[in-house]
Parts: C-alpha cells; structure tokens; sequence
C-alpha cells in the first residue's frame, strides 16, 4: 500500500491486497481528483485531521464503501466525491466546512441522514439526488439555496423543514420526493420553478409563501394526494401542466375565487395563468387576474367573457396595451379590439398609436396596422367632426 504525493497533494493510491479499511494521514492537504474512485474493496476511510480539501471524484463508484470520517480541518469537498457509492451509510460533515460542490452523495442509496453545517449558503445542483434511503436532512438556516435536482429521488424523505433564509428553490428541487408529505415554502421564497414538486406522490399539503409571484411548469404534476392548493394574490405567472395528474385535487384558492377542479380532466388540465381565470368561479375576478398578464391576452378574454367591465379597461388602458399589439406584430388583434365600440375615444391617443404604428412598420413592422388604424380615425372620427358641424 503507497500513498504517492506531489506538493502534499495525493495524486495516486497504490494498493495491490485491496484493503478494505484506510486511513489518510494528516501530513496530506488535499485529496486528489479520481485518487481512490472504483475501489471495490473499501468499507470504512478515516480521513487525518489536516486534510483540507477532497477534490471532484475521489471516492467515486467506491460501491462497497460504508463509513468515512472526514476531519474538522476540511473546508472544500469537490463535485461528485461520494458519487456512486451506494452502500455508504454513514457521514459526518465538519462544521467548518466552507465550500461544497455538486452531486457529492449523487446515488448514495442507503444514506440514512445528514446534517448540513450551520454557514453553508447554498446545497449545490444534485448533491442528494438519488439517494433512495435518506430519511432526515438537517438544513441551517444560512441556506439561501437550493439548488437544481439537489434532492431529486429522495423517496424515503417523509418529513423536510426549509430554513427560514431560504430565497431559491431550483428546478426540480424536490423531485420525485414521494414521501413528503407536507411543506411549509419560507417567506423569502418568490418563486416556485419547473418541476420543482412533480411526482411528489405522498404530498398532501403545501403552504407557499405570500409573497410568491411565479409558479413554473408542472409544478405540481402528479402529485396525486394534494387536495387543495391556496395560490397568493401575487401570483403573476402559472405555467403549463402545473396540476396535471392531480388526481386528489378538489380546489385551488386564490385570493377570493375558487376554482372547483371536479369538472376539469386532472390527466389534461392546463394551467397557464389564462386557462385558470376561464376556470374561477368568481368572474369579477378576471379582472383582477388579468391585470396581471400580458396585455394580448385580453383580448381574447374580451371575446370569449364580452364583459361591460373589461371592455372599460381595455378603453382605459388602450394606451399602455397597445405597444404590446405592435412588438407582436399582430394585424389580427389589432382589428379584433378596434371592433370595441368606443375603444379610442381620445383623438391624442388616437394620433399616438397611428405615430407609433407608422414607426413600427419603419422597422420591419406590419403595415397592415397602420391601415387599420387610419380607417378606424377616418370612420370615427372624421364622422364626429361632420356631426358637430352639423
């Protein structure tokens, strides 16, 4: 057995008999990349107090290995150290510990538990995921991040508290998660991104934070034991297939509307933020809903909910809506709203959009809505002007 060193660095462990227990001496400063990765031989590594850094990869794939110390003198562990070693058990993280990488513990299948030191900032990009057995994690609340995948596969995880600084959940963060059961989402938390909570089988209730202004695409598909959902007010964006397959689902609440998910497909039910307003059963609250989303989608609104108060905010808000109309150049809208009786009443603005639409098509834009525009002065305007000289 050698340890080959270069500046105090291992770089090379030579073992001919395959031992399976090891200790690492202390005069070492840092484990080397890859230095003992594959060794099926290995159960149990004591690591030296000294030993201040384990770069990426150095146990990977170490199938057999069940236990390792690791010295309060380490500050940094690599990317996909543990990575691969499924029978690991056991593991202890120093409090002094300053900087983790991703995927450390990537398919450890039969780590119990874990405590994350109080001051690390970030659990980085699929440091647990696929660790089938973890059944507690302790997170300090100086976790600001958590990050893509960080705890994907985790089907053992009943129970998870969030610490309180927390500020990013990334995309599937929690994923496939199938024990957890409740969730507390903590105040600092605005959004909620893709695929973050699906196929969270077991989770029955989720409380979000009420400050939360964006849930991202399926969300919360296949999480069949949710029964009701309440959505904040600040809510500005829902993503496609956010509840699909949320076979339990009786109601999502948001603000004072609720929408009653019995008479939707759960296999098919999508969620952007239009197809949930078409859904509430109090209607005044479209406008509220749809204060909130891109302008053209108003329109279509309009056209199917012909309502006395939206035709009066789109009136209202013509000015603000239709930059929006011009940066898609859409000629078909355009003509939908100018069907709005009275939709331009002022002839400033009236001028303004013609300005604007002439700009518009000096820049590649469609001609087809300055026309529009001018026949709509011409035969409104223009007849206003016959009248009064009348």
């Amino acid at each position: 057995m050698e340890f080959r060193t270069k500046n105090y660095v291992l770089t090379e462990f030579i073992d001919e008999e395959g031992v399976s227990e090891l200790e690492i001496p202390g005069y070492i400063s840092k484990i080397g990349e890859n230095a003992f990765e594959n060794r099926q031989t290995l159960k149990s590594v004591v690591i030296a107090e000294g030993v201040e850094e384990i770069a990426a990869w150095a146990f990977r794939d170490c199938t057999e290995l069940q236990s390792v110390t690791l010295p309060e003198s380490l500050l940094r562990i690599g990317g996909s150290v543990f990575s691969g070693c499924k029978n690991l058990q056991s593991v202890t993280l120093p409090a002094n510990i300053l900087k983790m990488r991703g995927a450390i513990f990537y398919e450890c299948e039969k780590l119990q538990s874990i405590v994350i030191p109080e001051g690390i900032k970030e659990i980085p990009i699929s440091m647990f995921s696929g660790c089938l057995g973890l059944q507690s994690v302790t997170i300090p609340d100086s976790v600001t991040v958590i990050g893509d995948s960080a705890f994907k596969y985790c089907q053992s995880l009943q129970t998870l508290r969030l610490p309180s600084g927390l500020e990013t959940l990334e995309e599937s963060a929690l994923y496939c998660c199938s024990s957890l059961q409740s969730l507390t989402i903590p105040a600092k938390v605005s959004r909620i991104e893709r695929r973050t909570f699906q196929y969270c089988t077991g989770l029955q209730s989720i409380k979000l934070p009420d400050q939360l202004t964006y849930i991202g695409d399926e969300a919360f598909d296949a999480c069949t034991k949710l029964q009701n959902i309440v959505l904040p007010e600040t809510v500005t964006h829902i993503g496609k297939k956010v509840f699909v397959q949320c076979n339990d689902l009786q109601s999502i609440v948001w603000g004072s509307a609720v929408i009653r998910t019995e008479e939707y497909d759960k296999t098919t039910m999508s969620n952007d933020l239009m197809m949930v307003s078409e859904m509430l059963e109090t209607k005044n609250y479209h406008l509220r809903i749809l204060n909130k989303t891109k302008y053209p989608v108003l329109f279509a609104q309009y056209r199917k909910h012909p309502e006395p108060e939206l035709r009066d905010y789109l009136k209202a808000n013509f000015s603000r809506i239709f930059p929006f109309l011009l940066q898609n150049n859409d000629a078909f809208q355009t003509e939908a709203i100018l069907r709005i009786d009275g939709i331009i009443s002022d002839r400033s603005i009236m001028q303004k959009a013609i300005d604007l639409a002439i700009q518009n098509t000096q820049n590649g834009g469609s001609p087809e809505i300055p026309m529009l525009l001018l026949r709509y002065q011409e035969e409104h305007f223009t007849r206003e002007q016959i009248k009064l000289r009348l």
